[in-house]
């Protein structure tokens, strides 16, 4: 044995130490290797774990099998929970999950935590048998009452979730703290959103980020990522980009496409680190490529504005459909314009129109005027003025100012309202309110031909109810 591979085994003998087989400690590799031979199964479960790490040994998952096979044949329950860990991943023997199943349940019966708690987690899941909530439960808390922490955790997710039991956050509380007391991180990053959401505790953010900090400091990339986004939001704590930034870095590092994501989003707008459009696309495009909608549609935005990239409506119009596919609002609008505007692709405005009526359904303000205007010109439909205001109706109680300029074009001109002067009045002070932009002359020109046909009275009355309407949807 070389010095090195002497050292390693030293090092699993350490391991070992305080365990119920402190016997075994004083023993050298080859005292071991001997008892193992004759069919000592504590030296042959110790034999297992050698090869399988490759303490001494170089690495043999075969070689593994092997040993903990005989020592398992004998009853001994570790070596029967391994045996099921080998089946489970398939090291050293073809993946197997029935025979997974077969001796964690020798080695469960046994009172064997580690084999209770993979028993009920392969119930949850329906790997290798039938999914059932009730046998899950039953091995689950035998291990849970053991201390065994990957046990407490599946049986909060069951509490939290209602799967097999009646949903009880408290319940789902007090086995995620049990699991996190013991640095399991997924617990520690569930209590941090009980702490957010107060499901089961009092609502506390200060609590929130202690867990989600324990978990990510453990390199656990979704509570580095939520944190992110807690420091990038300024929500609950003062917001802080280089903090935003550290924490999403390391979560990009794992491949997290919502990481990669913040990280594009932090170079777009320049925030913790100097604006660079090319940065923003290597990361929004990492994100992308694995299906993450926010980035699919900022990378179409990079394309629109040519940020970063040569302009290119056609690559646009590709990722803007990848992230429309997926319900983004936002870039089923876009998409809406390409179409109604013929930008890298050919002008249809019945395609416009459907890509507008998908994000004007969610609430989509833009959307909703676009569809306006289509009914408004007949664009691929048959002209129809009432649906047009219904539309911009939707768009104005957003606060979308060209939708109150247009419903006041509606009501001066009576296109399928009946003409009225005092209501064309109303939306054309709110338009002019609202904005800021290069139709504010449009807007002033149309009020001073509206206002021109009332008296000084009516518009004092229509101006109080704007002025009204406006504290009441909260954009004063």
């Amino acid at each position: 044995m070389t010095k090195n591979e002497h050292d390693a085994f030293l090092a699993y003998k350490n391991k070992r130490r305080g365990l119920k087989d402190m016997n075994y400690y004083s023993l050298s590799l080859q005292e071991l290797i001997s008892l193992a031979y004759n069919n000592d199964p504590e030296a042959q479960f110790w034999l297992g774990n050698i090869y399988y790490e490759g303490y001494g040994v170089d690495r043999d998952h075969r070689e593994a099998h092997n040993w903990y096979l005989l020592a398992a044949e004998q009853g001994h329950s570790d070596a029967q929970y391994q045996l099921g860990n080998l089946y489970l991943y398939g090291h050293g023997v073809a993946q197997d999950f029935k025979e997974a199943h077969k001796w964690w349940l020798l080695a469960a019966k046994q009172g064997n935590a580690g084999a209770q708690s993979n028993l009920g987690y392969m119930y949850v899941k329906g790997d290798g048998v039938a999914q059932d909530y009730q046998k899950a439960f039953k091995w689950l808390i035998l291990s849970a009452e053991q201390g065994y922490a990957g046990a407490q955790y599946n049986l909060g997710r069951m509490y939290l979730q209602d799967n097999g039991v009646k949903q009880d956050y408290q319940e789902a509380y007090k086995w995620f703290f049990l699991a996190a007391e013991q640095e399991h991180v997924q617990a520690q990053y569930n209590l941090g959103k009980m702490r957010l959401l107060g499901h089961g505790v009092e609502q506390n953010y200060l609590e929130a980020r202690k867990w989600w900090l324990l978990a990510a400091e453990q390199g656990y990339a979704d509570a580095q990522v939520v944190l992110g986004l807690m420091y990038a939001s300024g929500d609950f704590i003062t917001q802080d980009y280089h903090e935003a930034y550290k924490w999403w870095s390391l979560a990009a590092k794992q491949r997290h496409p919502e990481a990669q994501s913040g990280m594009g989003n932090l170079y777009y707008n320049g925030h913790g680190v100097e604006q660079d459009f090319k940065e923003a696309y290597k990361w929004y495009y990492l994100a992308a490529k694995q299906g993450h909608t926010y980035a699919q549609f900022s990378l179409g935005n990079l394309y629109f504005h040519g940020d970063g990239v040569k302009q290119d409506y056609q690559e646009a119009h590709k990722w803007y459909l990848l992230a429309a596919e997926q319900g983004h609002t936002e870039a089923q609008f876009n998409l809406g314009v390409l179409y109604e505007k013929g930008y890298g692709v050919k002008q249809d405005y019945q395609e416009a129109r459907k890509w507008y009526l998908l994000a004007a359904e969610q609430g989509y303000e833009k959307a909703q005027y676009g569809l306006g205007n289509i009914y408004s010109l007949g664009n691929s439909v048959e002209q129809d003025f009432k649906e047009a205001r219904k539309w911009y109706l939707l768009a104005a109680e957003q606060g979308f100012s060209s939708a109150h300029h247009n419903l006041g074009v509606l009501y001066y001109y009576g296109y399928g309202v009946k003409k009225d002067n005092e209501k064309a009045y109303f939306w054309i002070l709110l338009a002019i309110a609202n904005t800021s932009h290069n139709r504010y002359q449009d807007f002033v020109k149309l009020h001073d031909d509206v206002a021109a046909e009332l008296n000084s009275k009516q518009r004092e009355k229509i101006k109080k109810q704007a002025r009204e309407w406006m504290r009441d949807k909260g954009f004063e």
